[in-house]
This record gives C-alpha cells, structure tokens and sequence, in this order.
C-alpha cells in the first residue's frame, strides 16, 4: 500500500505460454488450503487482518491502545464496501479462515463508505495519524496490465503451511485471468518478507526513499517496490 510511480516500462516475459483454462485454479483444489471470495460474513476477519499486515504501520500512526479501536472501524468500512469483495480472497485451512489477499486492478472505481466512523472509534488524534498513514502510503496509481498486491496477510496461528504461497499462486491467476503481464507490491527495505518475495520470482524495480514523509507518518522511509513479469496467457 505504498505510491506506485507513472512511467511503469514493460518488463520482457522470459517464459512460455500459459493456459489458464486449463490450468486448476489456486486454493479450489483437493488441498487443505481454499481460496474464495470475500463475503460480508468476512469483515470482521477481513478488518483484523487489515490491521495486522500493516500492524507496525498503525501502531505508529494511531497507538498501540487503539489497534482495537482501529479494528472495529476497518470492520464496519468492511461491510459498507461490498463491491470491493471481488478483489478480497479469503484463504480457509482445513474449514478455518486463515489469510487474506487483496488486489487492485487499472482504472477500477468503487463506491465510497462512510468513514466517520474512524472519528468514533479513535477519536480525534487517532484519525489525525491515521489520515497522515493513508495520505503518505495508499495513493497508489495501478497502470495499465499492473495487477497490484494491497496487502497479503496470514494469521499467526496458521503461519509455516503454504497459506501465503497459495494465495500468492491465486494473485497470479487472478492477475492473468484479467490481462495482466506483471504483479507488483511494496515492501519496506527492512522486511524479511523480501527474501521471500525474491524466492517467489519478484525482483527489486525501485528503490523508493520516501524521507521525512513516510517516515513521519508510518515510521518507515526506505522501500522497494518489487515485480512480477508473468508469462502471456493462452486461452484453451
């Protein structure tokens, strides 16, 4: 959740073809691990989690006495806005929901929620930093074929069981279903989540200083923005 610059150049697609028809879609297999689309019934989930991938980011911005508060408000805007649940994929293990990822597409437009309900649940200087956070890292421009990742997240309780790496693999599949030809995330230069990024094929594309600014608001200034080239898809 970090600004996506313009003048994004192509990257050169090294490997082949794929069919997507063809191919079994990531998390709706036999496996332990399913991957679905949102629900209203997931906002309380969906809230909790949202909170949790950026958990450092809202410590700083609102405090750590208001990560409950934080929750509640991301779980009503959650209820509010159904029409994003197309790009909310819910990741179950063994029948228990356990990760999330959400993805934001070129030229998308969604209806607005009522966010008073921050100033209710924070009150006035847990919105003043939560509105510094948003306007430092969440103005993001999605170029054209660019499938971004907002933000991937598991549950502690269900870490150490390819629950990321399923959802990864259905980011993928989402991303090529639509025409993409690269994913794209940003990451802060210190994650161990990084390495984990390379191993899964990103590369570094930019690295981004985003002095007093991000660092102020989220305490993070150093960051990568990390892509994916994906290979061109074949309908069967």
């Amino acid at each position: 959740m970090y600004p996506i610059q313009q003048g994004f150049n192509t990257y050169p697609i090294t490997t082949q073809p794929e069919t997507v028809n063809s191919a079994p879609i990531p998390g709706e297999d036999d496996g332990p691990v399913t991957i679905r689309t949102m629900h209203v019934d997931d906002a309380e989930f969906a809230g909790m989690m949202t909170v949790e991938s950026f958990r450092g980011k809202y410590e700083w911005a609102v405090g750590k006495r208001r990560i409950n508060a934080a929750i509640r408000a991301d779980t009503h805007i959650m209820r509010q806005t159904r029409d994003q649940y197309q790009n909310h994929f819910i990741a179950s293990y063994m029948g228990q929901r356990a990760g999330i990822l959400h993805l934001k597409f070129h030229g998308e437009t969604f209806s607005q929620p009522d966010e008073n309900i921050y100033c209710q649940e924070l009150g006035f200087c847990g919105t003043l930093g939560l509105c510094c956070m948003v306007c430092a890292i969440a103005d993001e421009t999605v170029e054209p074929r660019e499938c971004y990742i907002d933000f991937i997240c598991v549950d502690e309780l269900f870490r150490g069981k390819g629950i990321g790496k399923v959802l990864m693999e259905r980011g993928e599949f989402e991303a090529r279903r639509r025409n993409c030809n690269r994913v794209s995330l940003y990451v802060a230069q210190d994650n161990r989540a990084v390495n984990l990024y390379r191993r899964q094929g990103f590369h570094v594309a930019k690295d981004k200083d985003g002095c007093l600014c991000t660092y102020c608001a989220v305490g993070i200034r150093r960051w990568y923005k990390m892509v994916k080239p994906l290979s061109p898809v074949v309908c069967a």
